[in-house]
């Protein structure tokens, strides 16, 4: 990948970490970028974090190092060096590296201590609401991870791995923006689930409205309003990278191709029912089924009898107990549940726990 001078390295803090890197970085570059972490502290974090990973320019590391961010970071983790990561990494998958690596260097090496980011995060089968300090609430369901950045003048989100629902808090003056899969979610006063899908995600929108647009462009002070009671989009369809919704959408992005699909549901409110601790099936396979209860569940659960994950379900399942959950479904589809050691099995009606082995 050639990073060019037209690349937004205002808008990237893993670009821009790469640009520094470049022989032909001009000084008003360097001055964009600085400036950027300065205003920015969710930036500020991921930009070094891909400066450490990358192995930190000299001329920038003294300057850095009174940073307590980067003091929090670089001073724990000395292991990772400019020459271990020019000697493991071609330099053409550089930028591939950063962005992989990315969403667990971040989640798991900045301490809580570092000023401006937050992060909070949930165990196997665990929720936990919060109430941030602009008097939001955000609620995370099992297996979830968030970043937190506020100042005086953005309130920022980094939606790193699983599930929240959250209930934004009014301030026209400072704009509450979640970031995930590249794109940015920006709300006032508004409620809505997000659950992140590898680099991609699911939105519902269940009260107000939200803009989504590119990750580091401005919030669009007037976006265009899509209208998906009359006008559902096909995947791929939506040319637009920046757009409104209303109370009502469901909006999946899809990373790898870089397209959305949105409708409008009824009865959008069910997104969020695991805040109750349940989950309802209409019609879904049991693929699908045996892949939601196994976020909650400590060991995996495994489909061993192919035909099985094409049994259609209507259930509502309990996630506070998965033995619980999955003996409703026994009794309900023609399955058995066997646990074993190390999983639990689903088998068809008939076959032997013996197949297992």
């Amino acid at each position: 990948m050639i990073f060019r001078k037209s690349c937004r390295i205002t808008e990237d803090a893993h670009a821009a970490a790469v640009r520094i890197y470049s022989e032909d970085l001009t000084e008003s570059e360097r001055l964009a970028i600085k400036a950027r972490c300065e205003q920015d502290p969710v930036f500020k974090a991921r930009f070094v974090e891909a400066h450490h990973l990358l192995g930190a320019v000299d001329d920038w590391r003294d300057e850095l190092r009174e940073d307590s961010l980067y003091r929090a970071t670089y001073g724990k983790h000395r292991a990772v060096s400019r020459r271990i990561v020019r000697n493991v990494v071609p330099p053409g998958l550089v930028a591939g590296v950063v962005l992989g690596f990315s969403a667990w260097f971040v989640a798991t090496q900045y301490s809580e201590d570092a000023d401006a980011v937050t992060r909070y995060a949930t165990q196997v089968g665990e929720q936990r609401t919060l109430t941030l300090e602009d008097g939001s609430t955000v609620t995370l369901n099992t297996r979830s991870q968030i970043l937190v950045g506020m100042t005086d003048n953005v309130r920022r989100v980094v939606m790193d791995r699983g599930e929240a629902y959250f209930e934004v808090a009014p301030d026209s003056l400072r704009p509450f923006t979640v970031e995930v899969g590249g794109q940015s979610i920006t709300a006032h006063g508004t409620e809505f689930n997000l659950r992140r899908n590898g680099d991609g995600f699911a939105l519902a929108l269940i009260d107000g409205r939200l803009a989504l647009h590119r990750q580091g462009r401005e919030p669009p002070a007037d976006p265009p309003w899509l209208d998906l009671r009359q006008h559902p989009v096909e995947s791929g369809s939506l040319a637009r990278d920046e757009f409104g919704l209303v109370a009502g959408a469901i909006v999946d992005f899809n990373a790898h191709d870089q397209t959305f699909a949105a409708h409008h549901d009824s009865n959008v409110a069910r997104r969020q029912q695991w805040r109750q601790g349940r989950v309802t099936f209409i019609d879904e396979p049991m693929a699908r089924v045996v892949a939601e209860l196994s976020r909650y569940s400590e060991k995996p659960i495994r489909i061993h009898d192919p035909k099985v994950g094409d049994i259609r379900v209507f259930a509502t399942l309990r996630l506070d107990s998965i033995d619980g959950a999955l003996t409703t479904l026994e009794n309900a589809v023609p399955i058995r549940v066997v646990p074993t050691l190390t999983a639990i099995a689903i088998l068809a009606a008939e076959t032997e726990s013996s197949a297992l082995h």
